[in-house]
């Protein structure tokens, strides 16, 4: 065969092979979300703002797929730029020019039933099938005691952790941070504490979460923060997401430093006298966990639990609102049940009393007052220390910022011991209150005794 006769025969091999190629660019797509997660409140509708993008060479046709996952009292609705469509309505389909932008809204409003619910959204090309995108949008609303934040990335939820927190005595609600994203110091606030659970993760905490942790402190938060490799990560040279201003942070906010990985016994015992560790003892190395736990440094915080021979496990920080529990290992690995529900309870306990439920300067008196949770929805119990050996006449009564009285809580002998007194956020008159701060304030004839901030948060 000669020259000029192979010619045709490889043009066309060529050609052969360059049209998968060319099919791929004519059908694509990006979808590009905004956000997939929020924390958000009965009878308020959050909306999620994505966009799919035609980035292929010809007009093509996208069908726009919704399943839902959450309570039969909930709604959740797709939207176009102009029109939002009945929760039955469950699939879509829109025509795209090469290079246009067609805009879905993906609402979820939570109704009659608190909880969490996640919308399924499947975005994929009519004219190639192949080509198909998947996400998830969540709400999850407030009411619970204790948020877990799992940010271990790895999937399903860190049931040794949430069952501590249960057995604690505190209700639980779970937020997946890979799935749902990232959260606001606002939404944060909703819950009494944090227990954020990173696990053996090398991912740390980047700036964005430094910033809320922050904020959330600031506006006193209460915190536990724990990991094998979360202070390594930001504080170590090696680290992931090292770098002199992590450095800072940690030190500034937690009150942590970061010493060297732990290698020797997984023994923990807490400190003598301190509120935290007092009487704990317990191994770490349960579920598979704290292969190589960090070993810590006080900059600021108290060493609140220690390793076989003294090296520094876990710092406490009381700062002037917020407060925070920071572990160089991770919870879950706490071998034994009961070990790591006394622990929780503990931590938990010491993050909810609150720092100025104390007797005031020159108060003479064994009386102190504390909540839980705080911040609250609908409703939060107050209690009353008596570590008297009898009977004081006491009243405790709320009033707002501005010093106006709106509610009575208790008149009246209170025993030696605990008084628990709960409030559902109403005043005197049996009115809703609004959300913000309120003070507490436990008096004897001869005047007030202690106070303590309380937050409604809706």
């Amino acid at each position: 065969m000669s020259a000029r006769t192979r010619l045709p025969a490889l043009a066309l091999g060529l050609l052969m092979l360059a049209q998968p190629i060319t099919a791929v660019a004519q059908y694509s797509f990006d979808w590009v979300i905004a956000d997939s997660g929020a924390v958000d409140q009965l009878n308020s509708t959050t909306t999620f703002h994505t966009d799919i993008i035609n980035t292929g060479s010809i007009a093509d046709r996208y069908r726009v797929t919704l399943t839902a996952d959450m309570p039969a009292t909930w709604l959740t609705t797709m939207c176009d730029a102009g029109l939002c469509y009945p929760p039955f309505i469950t699939t879509l389909e829109f025509n795209v020019a090469p290079g246009d932008t067609l805009y879905v809204g993906i609402n979820i409003t939570p109704m009659i039933d608190s909880g969490a619910g996640t919308s399924t959204v499947t975005v994929a090309s009519i004219n190639a099938p192949a080509q198909t995108s998947t996400a998830g949008f969540s709400v999850l609303t407030p009411g619970a005691d204790v948020l877990v934040v799992d940010a271990d990335g790895v999937a399903g939820v860190p049931l040794p952790v949430v069952e501590a927190v249960a057995a604690a005595g505190r209700t639980t609600a779970v937020w997946d941070r890979a799935a749902s994203g990232k959260l606001a110091p606002a939404e944060l606030a909703s819950f009494a504490a944090i227990v954020w659970h990173a696990g053996d993760s090398p991912s740390g905490l980047d700036a964005d979460d430094r910033a809320t942790l922050v904020t959330h402190l600031a506006g006193g938060g209460r915190l536990l923060l724990g990991g094998a490799n979360l202070a390594f990560a930001s504080c170590d040279p090696a680290g992931a997401r090292y770098d002199a201003v992590a450095v800072t942070w940690y030190a500034t906010t937690l009150g942590v430093g970061y010493a060297a990985d732990s290698s020797g016994t997984p023994l923990v015992s807490g400190v003598p006298g301190d509120p935290v560790g007092a009487g704990l003892t317990f191994s770490i190395n349960g579920n598979g966990a704290n292969a190589l736990p960090d070993v810590l440094t006080a900059q600021g915080g108290s060493a609140s639990l220690r390793y076989a021979g003294g090296a520094v496990a876990a710092v406490r920080r009381q700062g002037a609102d917020g407060k925070s529990l920071f572990l160089g290992f991770d919870a879950a690995g706490i071998a034994d049940n009961a070990a790591r529900s006394a622990f929780m309870a503990a931590a938990l306990d010491w993050l909810a009393d609150d720092a100025s439920a104390v007797p005031l300067p020159g108060a003479s008196t064994p009386l102190g007052l504390g909540a839980f949770p705080n911040p609250f929805n609908p409703r939060t119990t107050l209690w009353v220390t008596n570590d008297g050996p009898d009977a004081a006449v006491a009243a405790l009564d709320v009033y707002d910022l501005r010093g106006r009285h709106v509610r009575t809580l208790r008149r009246g002998p209170l025993a030696a011991g605990r008084t628990a007194v709960t409030w559902d956020g109403r005043d005197d008159a049996g009115r809703t209150l609004p959300t913000g701060p309120y003070l507490a304030r436990l008096s004897l004839p001869g005047g007030t005794i202690a106070s303590l901030k309380l937050t409604i948060a809706k």
